[in-house]
């Protein structure tokens, strides 16, 4: 009897990390889905929602394993017949990502550090996104973040996982006119040491219900009390200098709405 429980056990625990891999993988596809679809990286494509079925051959850095890369296929327009094709590398920690045709991926290999790839497994992706909560869990910091510049203010409360972003810009208050018009808006962020303008097809973007603003004399506030992205937001800053952020109407591109400092 101890010996048919004994192997009871070992059966399910094994289902159970196949059925957490399956997911991961999964999980993976729709984020790396989700960057292709807001990216830069296809100019003119069937205007369904990029999604995992586009993706093929994923692939994991043998000298890196947050990162990962694989193969697209998604439909062209109407116009036009046939499919584009490129790959998308991405990693889901840093939520850094660089894209190509399928003849020049060794440029971005170079720039990563990335040595070769191997065959990436739903395991793979969930160590990936093990690492990617350990990450978020080992903040114990009870201070709150603060960035600025010019008109823009970001305070990041790390205990209760909310962002709230002030500002007399031009682009927050569209943003605010849009949330309070019952648009559902994407929010993305990107974290870097260098100080650039990026455009808002350079952004990971995350579905959410969890922003929501208000005005507050001529200043637009609008926050985010999305506990996943904050985490993720914070650990991809890290020690970094600088953050960026923008939204967007799903399935549209996004704009970029404020870059602050610390």
């Amino acid at each position: 009897m101890m010996k048919l429980l004994t192997i009871l056990l070992a059966t399910t625990l094994s289902v159970t990390s196949w059925a957490k891999s399956d997911s991961s993988l999964e999980r993976l596809g729709d984020e790396m889905a989700n960057v292709l679809d807001g990216s830069k990286c296809i100019k003119s494509h069937n205007p369904d929602k990029v999604n995992r079925r586009h993706f093929r051959d994923f692939q994991v850095a043998e000298n890196n394993p947050h990162w990962f890369k694989a193969r697209y296929e998604v439909p062209k327009g109407f116009v036009s017949s046939g499919h584009v094709y490129g790959y998308l590398m991405y990693n889901p920690v840093t939520m850094a990502w660089a894209c190509g045709s399928l003849n020049d991926d060794e440029k971005h290999d170079k720039k990563a550090g990335i040595t070769g790839w191997d065959d990436a497994s739903g395991s793979d992706a969930y160590k990936a996104f093990q690492a990617l909560e350990k990450s978020g869990n080992a903040n114990t910091s009870t201070s709150p973040i603060k960035l600025k510049h010019k008109h823009h203010k970001v305070k990041i409360d790390t205990q209760a996982n909310t962002l709230t972003l002030k500002s007399k810009g031009s682009k927050p208050f569209s943003a605010m006119n849009l949330i309070n018009n019952g648009e559902r808006l994407e929010f993305g962020f990107q974290a870097s040491n260098d100080w650039y303008k990026p455009k808002g097809t350079n952004f990971v973007y995350f579905e959410t219900t969890g922003l929501s603003a208000h005005a507050e004399n001529e200043t637009a506030v609008i926050q985010l009390t999305d506990a996943d992205i904050v985490s993720r937001l914070v650990t991809a800053l890290g020690d970094k200098k600088y953050l960026y952020l923008a939204v967007r109407k799903s399935g549209e591109k996004g704009f970029f709405i404020a870059r602050v400092k610390r």
